[in-house]
């Protein structure tokens, strides 16, 4: 063992900036359930379910086998092991740091920079897909770059077999492809003639066969089944992430256009996950870096470049509630070149200097900690346990809730993985199209009379349906104030011809407090 911990000093390096990480993390963790893709998560690995696309289907399978895991709630245990995977990306990313060049007080800043810069830091409390993904594209950052010095074909192998695993996680893993084609291609194009190339296109095929488990579980019909895609058009619809075709920019004529335009407001994110005097340092630093990169390892320039590059490109043409996921590739290549330019600056500026300059790079990314601790900290965030709790409490039995994602993912997690109110049926824009009830009017008229409907929708959705239905309110919920509508009728034609909007909610301060903590 202590063998091969002096053979890859930069691993030891990053486990202790890992340990830090994750005390830090686990102190401000979820203390239970989410809403949105986070209690879709703690619901579908636990039920072995299909996540909205492209499926996720690794990471299901992966949490499926955290749940049994005997420690607090299964919510909370997924939360854990986003925790874990962000801990282990921040030591993958001390890896990449060293295996650049950077000198260890360097790479240990850039480790400890990452973990707490808001963006990683935030998604790392959380069940969350990207958090395994970023553990895994650290891994193939860091096997490329040491196939890159060793020439050894064993990593590259493993970074064929990590791609393609990572592929059955997240589609992101993708564009790494690219940039491992163009390492090969800079520093060993033979290898590109070979049985090998074979062997590695093979490696990654075999990580992929993870898809598989889609359509095989979709046929056995589990309590999630997002697009039913136990056919050749729900498998296509889930895989290739159909769904969103409207949101992907990067597909379209305008996208460099648009990449172009919006570079001002990626430098403006990353001086609100740094803080403006970190993003300033972080930016001057990594260009630096760039600069001395490509002077002395031009094929590892290019390679990290496009690391960046795809990704960058992409998120900036994606329409999405929170792109931040999407920008863990640059950064994690974008640190890695702070890292050696700090430790060029340190060697031109004399021993004792240098000291005290490597010294300071470590402390201030410790200054994250306590300037986002407080906004970060969910510790005590039992809202979305509350809220799913009492919509199961208020809602009469054999009831169907038509309601909106966000909204939906808590219930099925109370409903589906605890089992709590078998009888409730919940249904979100999606489901409803899987039950093939065409859109949430058609699912109200063809339930009402027959079972209890409720209705909980975005308010611009709401006009519509409430022309249509006699509704009463019974209860305003939290997060935002939510009402819950329970169905009691359809509207003679007179009444909707005077509609005039939705109720008005009363003042906040005026409504009763129904909700007990």
């Amino acid at each position: 063992m202590n063998a091969r911990w002096r053979a890859f000093p930069e691993v030891a390096d990053g486990v202790w900036v890992a340990l830090l990480a994750f005390a830090v993390y686990r102190s401000t963790l979820l203390v239970d359930l989410g809403f949105w893709d986070t209690a879709e998560y703690q619901t579908v690995g636990p039920v072995l379910g299909i996540a909205h696309p492209t499926g996720f289907p690794l990471y299901t399978i992966v949490t499926h086998m955290v749940s049994w895991a005997p420690i607090g709630t299964v919510a909370y245990r997924l939360n854990l092991f986003s925790a874990v995977c962000a801990a282990l990306t921040v030591a993958g990313v001390v890896a990449i740091a060293r295996e650049l060049g950077a000198a260890r007080a360097a790479a240990v800043a850039a480790g400890l920079a990452f973990a707490f810069h808001y963006a990683f830091w935030d998604n790392a409390i959380r069940a969350e897909a990207h958090t395994l993904h970023a553990a895994f594209l650290v891994e193939v950052i860091w096997l490329a770059l040491r196939w890159r010095r060793t020439r050894e074909f064993r990593y590259m192998a493993a970074t064929a077999l990590m791609t393609g695993l990572a592929l059955g996680n997240h589609h992101l893993m993708a564009l790494t492809v690219p940039a491992t084609f163009a390492l090969i291609c800079l520093v060993q194009p033979q290898l590109l003639a070979t049985w090998r190339l074979g062997a590695l296109i093979g490696l990654g095929a075999l990580g992929l066969t993870s898809y598989l488990f889609i359509p095989l579980r979709a046929l056995q019909e589990p309590a999630l089944n997002y697009g039913r895609p136990s056919t050749w058009e729900g498998f296509r619809y889930v895989f290739f992430g159909e769904e969103f075709r409207h949101t992907m920019g990067y597909l379209t004529w305008y996208g460099p256009f648009r990449f172009l335009s919006t570079l001002p407001f990626v430098w403006q994110q990353y001086g609100e996950w740094f803080t403006p005097l970190g993003g300033l340092l972080f930016g001057a630093l990594a260009l630096a870096g760039l600069s001395r990169l490509s002077r002395t390892d031009a094929p590892t320039a290019w390679f990290t470049l496009l690391i960046l590059a795809f990704p960058l490109y992409m998120a900036t043409n994606y329409e999405d509630a929170d792109l931040r996921r999407y920008y863990f590739a640059c950064t994690v290549v974008a640190i890695g070149w702070a890292a050696v330019a700090a430790t060029e600056l340190g060697r031109r500026i004399g021993p004792r200097a240098a000291r005290a300059w490597l010294l300071a790079l470590v402390i201030l990314p410790l200054g994250l900690v306590p300037y986002f601790y407080t906004g970060i900290d969910r510790s005590e965030d039992w809202l979305g346990r509350i809220y799913a709790e009492r919509v199961m409490t208020v809602v009469k039995p054999r009831a169907l809730v038509v309601t909106w994602w966000n909204l939906a993912t808590p219930l099925w997690y109370v409903r589906y993985v605890e089992g709590q109110r078998p009888d409730v049926e919940i249904v979100d824009t999606q489901r409803i199209l899987d039950y093939g009830w065409l859109n949430p009017m058609t699912a109200v008229e063809l339930n009402l009379g027959v079972r209890p409907v409720y209705l909980m929708r975005f308010p611009s959705e709401m006009d519509d349906l409430l022309a249509r239905f006699e509704v009463r309110t019974v209860e305003y919920l939290l997060p935002y104030s939510q009402p819950l509508y329970e169905v009691v009728g359809i509207k003679p034609l007179r009444k909707r011809l005077r509609y005039h909007g939705p109720p008005r909610l009363p003042p906040i301060e005026k409504r009763k407090p129904r909700l007990a903590v």
